[in-house]
């Protein structure tokens, strides 16, 4: 049983490093924006700017960075993004991704 549970702390480390640090140290795109959706590649989520009904923004506290919540139309889930691993000012990203979330939105009328 000790032997387990020495083998999950031995592999966790070589996971994190392998999922966070190792497309870091490469340069790997973290996110993408462009006039139909945002696509954050470190955890393989999507958002499509017109399911989005609004974002807002909170410090993430211990582990930095700004977590990015969109709001998704008629649904009660929200999508929520870390900037902990991109590389720029925090302030700037959650700046930009309101850019185009504010230019490529969708508006719905409802009469």
């Amino acid at each position: 049983m000790i032997g387990l549970v020495f083998l999950a702390f031995s592999i966790l480390p070589f996971y994190f490093f392998k999922k966070y640090f190792l497309p870091f140290l490469r340069a790997k795109i973290a996110m993408e924006l462009d006039n139909e959706k945002l696509e954050y590649f470190i955890k393989n989520k999507i958002v499509y700017w017109k399911d989005v009904d609004y974002i807002n923004s909170n410090y993430g506290g211990q582990g930095g960075g700004v977590e990015i919540t969109f709001a998704i139309k008629q649904s009660s889930r929200n999508i929520t993004i870390s900037t902990r691993y991109i590389a720029g000012n925090d302030e700037d990203i959650y700046n930009r991704i309101s850019e185009y979330f504010e230019k490529y939105k969708v508006v719905d009328f409802h009469i």
